[in-house]
C-alpha cells in the first residue's frame, strides 16, 4: 500500500452542493479548471497536401456556417459559446437536405471567390511545419470574406436581411489584403528568413490580436447587449477560439482528479491547501504489477437494446495514478495525422479525399490494418504522455493525478465528474495548520459517523505543524477512531 495526499478546502468537503467528504466522492476537473492554464497545450503543428488543406478550409467554412446558425437560432436569449462550435460535426450529415445545398453553395463561393484552391496549393508546398500563429494569420485574412459570402447565400434564399452584420463588418474589413498574394509574399520571406519564420509569425499574431483588441475596444458599446455580443464573437473572436477547440479531433476530452505523493510542502498547502485552512486527505493507493491505483465507482459500460435504448453499468473499478512529469516545453504534435476521435470511414471522406477520390499522402497510417494499430498504439501513448505534463516551474508539487476521459462520452458534465471512493481508502485527514475548530468538528462528526456505519476503528486525524528542523510541513496524530 502506498499513500497519497489530496489537499481540499473545508467548503469543498463539508459545505454545499458538494460536500465531497460525506457523499465519498473525487471531483475530475477540466484542464480550464486546473491551475495552470497551460495545462494540456500541445504544440501543434500543420503540414499536408492539397487535399488535407482544401479539407481543413473546409471544416472551418462548415464551424463558421454552423455557428452562424446557432447564432440566428439564439437571438437575443442565450450567449454565443466556443462550445457551440460543431468541431466534431459533420458536413455529409446535414440536419436537412435544405440545409446540405445550403452549406454546399456556401463553400462552392467561398472555393471559388477566395480562391482557395490555390491558397492550399501554395501551403502544401511549404516544407516546414506551420504553427498557430501562422494559420491564426491565414484564417484571419479569410474569415470576414467567409462571413460575407454567407449572409450573401441566406440573403439568395430569403433567410435572412441582406447583410446583416455590414456596418460593423464593413469597418473591420478595411485594407484586407487578398489572400493569394499574402501567401506568395509569405513563401519569397521564408526563402530568405529561413527557420526564423515562425519568429515573423508571431510578430504578425501580436499586430493582429493588438488590432482585434482595439476594434472591441472601439466598438465596446455596440457590443453590449447580448445579440451583439454573438456578433462579437463570429466577427472578431471566432478563429482563435476554433483553432483553440481543434484538440478536440485529436483525442478525447479529459478530466484529472490531482493528488501529491507528499504533504509537506508549505507552497503545495497555501496554493491547494486553502492557505493551510483546508485539510490534506490520506489515501490508501493499491499496488499492484500494473502500478498503484484507487477504486471509484465509474461508468465501466452501456446495454443497448434493439431499439438503440440504453443502460449504464457504473461499478468500482481501478483507476491507475500517472506520476506528472516537468518539462521547459510542451511536446509538439502533427494535427494532420494525429486526428483520431471520428471514426476512420469519416476521417478519410471529410478530411483525407478530395472531390476526385484522391488520397492524401498524409493518410498512410490509415492504409493497411498492421500500420493503423501501430499508429493508435503511438497515438494513445502521445495522449496519455502529454495530459500528465507540467511546466517545470510546478515541480515542487510532486504531483501525481487519476485521468477520466470521455471514450464512453464524449465530454461529461459535472455531475458525472464526482466519483465514489470506498470509505476503506481514506486512512486519514490532516488539519491545516489554520484550519478552524468550527470545521475540524465539522469533518470528525461526519468520519465518526461514517466509522460506526463502516465498523471501522482504524481512522487517524493529524495537525499539520511547521518544523523548524526540517523547514517544512509536518504531522501529528491528535485523534483516532
Amino acid at each position: 500500500m502506498t499513500e497519497v495526499y489530496r489537499f481540499r478546502s473545508t467548503r469543498r468537503l463539508i459545505c454545499g452542493d458538494t460536500s465531497e467528504l460525506e457523499r465519498q466522492t473525487i471531483f475530475f476537473a477540466s484542464p480550464e479548471q486546473l491551475n495552470d492554464p497551460m495545462e494540456g497545450l500541445r504544440d501543434l503543428v500543420w503540414r499536408g497536401d492539397e487535399i488535407v488543406w482544401t479539407n481543413f478550409f473546409k471544416h472551418y467554412v462548415f464551424c463558421l456556417h454552423q455557428s452562424y446558425v446557432i447564432f440566428k437560432i439564439l437571438g437575443s436569449e442565450e450567449e454565443l459559446r466556443a462550445g457551440h462550435i460543431p468541431i466534431l460535426g459533420r458536413w455529409d450529415e446535414p440536419t436537412t437536405p435544405q440545409m446540405g445545398e445550403l452549406f454546399d453553395d456556401i463553400w462552392k463561393r467561398t472555393h471559388e471567390e477566395l480562391g482557395l484552391s490555390e491558397l492550399s496549393g501554395k501551403l502544401a508546398t511549404v516544407k516546414r511545419e506551420v504553427r498557430r500563429d501562422e494559420l491564426l494569420f491565414y484564417l484571419r485574412l479569410i474569415h470576414l470574406e467567409v462571413i460575407s459570402i454567407i449572409q450573401r447565400a441566406w440573403a439568395d434564399k430569403g433567410l435572412a436581411p441582406e447583410e446583416e452584420l455590414s456596418q460593423l463588418e464593413s469597418t473591420f474589413r478595411k485594407f484586407k489584403p487578398a489572400v493569394n498574394s499574402v501567401v506568395e509574399l509569405v513563401l519569397q520571406v521564408e526563402a530568405e528568413l529561413g527557420n526564423r519564420t515562425d519568429v515573423m509569425f508571431s510578430a504578425l499574431y501580436r499586430l493582429i490580436e493588438g488590432q482585434r483588441l482595439k476594434h472591441k475596444y472601439i466598438f465596446r458599446d455596440a457590443f453590449s447587449n447580448p445579440v451583439t455580443k454573438n456578433q462579437q464573437l463570429l466577427l472578431l473572436d471566432f478563429p482563435s477560439i476554433y483553432v483553440n477547440q481543434l484538440d478536440k479531433l485529436l483525442w478525447p476530452e479529459w478530466y484529472a482528479a490531482c493528488f501529491a505523493k507528499s504533504y509537506h510542502n508549505p507552497s503545495v498547502w497555501a496554493h491547494y491547501g486553502d492557505g493551510h485552512a483546508g485539510v490534506c486527505l490520506i489515501f490508501e493507493a493499491v499496488e499492484s504489477a500494473d502500478g498503484s491505483s484507487l477504486e471509484l465507482k465509474r461508468l465501466t459500460g452501456r446495454q443497448f437494446n434493439a431499439k438503440g435504448d440504453y443502460k449504464e453499468h457504473w461499478s468500482y473499478a481501478p483507476m491507475y495514478f500517472q506520476d506528472v512529469s516537468y518539462s521547459e516545453r510542451p511536446a509538439t504534435i502533427d494535427f494532420l495525422r494525429n486526428m483520431g476521435v471520428l471514426p476512420v470511414p469519416a476521417l478519410m471522406k471529410l478530411w483525407y479525399t478530395d472531390a476526385k477520390g484522391h488520397i492524401s499522402d498524409c493518410a498512410t497510417h490509415f492504409t493497411s490494418g498492421k500500420e493503423e494499430e501501430s499508429w493508435r498504439g503511438e497515438h494513445w501513448k502521445d495522449f496519455q504522455r502529454d495530459i500528465s505534463i507540467k511546466n517545470k516551474d510546478w515541480e515542487y508539487e510532486q504531483e501525481c493525478r487519476l485521468i477520466l476521459h470521455g471514450l464512453l462520452d464524449s465530454s461529461l458534465d459535472e455531475c458525472r465528474r464526482a466519483l465514489t471512493y470506498k470509505f476503506d481508502s481514506l486512512k486519514g485527514i490532516i488539519f491545516g495548520i489554520r484550519t478552524s475548530d468550527q470545521d475540524k468538528l465539522n469533518i470528525i462528526d461526519v468520519i465518526q459517523r461514517k466509522c460506526q456505519a463502516n465498523e471501522r476503528s482504524d481512522f487517524q486525524f493529524f495537525q499539520a505543524y511547521f518544523s523548524p528542523e526540517h523547514a517544512d510541513i509536518r504531522k501529528e496524530e491528535i485523534l483516532a477512531f
